[in-house]
């Protein structure tokens, strides 16, 4: 399954405007030479720009490193404002923010943290980051945390690090507060940490009363929040 390949096929999306990418570990990043196919190169591109040539280049002859190698070299100046405004996004509006390199010294708490705003759904991405790149990330951005979180109605967190224990920050649950955990992994990793199952609120989709969302039993998932705030959730094979 190909998410670029579908939003191509079934959107008839052929240009990538902003894409944003956590941190150039190969899961994160795997997809490219896809992606780029599928939907050409992007006009902006966000990245921890602070990231040590060899953090950035993580040594590798791979194509897709090779590709975002490249991209990072071709994309000099500073990603404007504009990408992220809802008035050219239908509405949606996009917050990105990361620890320099000299807080975090990690790799995975370097990851770019994506906040997406839209309909009164919060959707928080927060890449790999750790327990302890969360508390320095809080200790940076905390006002700007809680202004996004307080202007939404209803909030889903991807679970940093696939939902595995070595991401589970009490601290980021407290600030999101979420509603919804969607969980990315593949079947027959680490296990999931019991406690992003059970998140402070819950939501009804698909007239269900709803706390997780995982792809490790449910293959594929495609949420869809429309304009009016309803949410859906597909799974598995998409038509």
């Amino acid at each position: 399954f190909s998410p670029a390949q579908r939003v191509n096929s079934h959107y008839g999306e052929r240009q990538l405007h902003y894409l944003i990418i956590s941190h150039p570990d190969a899961d994160h990043i795997n997809g490219l030479p896809e992606m780029l196919y599928y939907l050409g190169k992007p006009t902006t591109f966000c990245r921890n720009r602070t990231l040590p040539d060899d953090e950035m280049h993580r040594y590798g002859q791979s194509d897709y490193q090779k590709l975002f190698w490249g991209l990072h070299s071709e994309y000099v100046n500073p990603v404007p404002a504009d990408p992220c405004s809802p008035d050219i996004n239908g509405g949606i509006e996009v917050w990105t923010a990361y620890l320099n390199w000299g807080l975090a010294q990690d790799i995975n708490d370097s990851s770019v943290v994506c906040f997406y705003l839209f309909a009164g759904w919060l959707f928080v991405c927060p890449g790999d980051i750790s327990p302890v790149g969360w508390s320095l990330f809080r200790a940076v951005y905390g006002a700007q945390i809680r202004d996004i979180v307080n202007r939404s109605d209803v909030r889903a967190l991807v679970a940093p690090h696939h939902g595995r224990a070595s991401g589970y920050s009490s601290e980021m649950m407290n600030d999101i507060r979420p509603n919804l955990v969607l969980i990315s992994d593949k079947w027959g990793k680490e296990p999931t940490d019991q406690r992003f199952r059970t998140p402070p609120g819950r939501v009804i989709i698909n007239g269900q009363e709803t706390r997780f969302v995982s792809t490790k039993t449910s293959g594929r998932v495609q949420m869809r929040i429309l304009p009016d705030g309803s949410r859906y959730i597909d799974y598995g094979e998409f038509s």
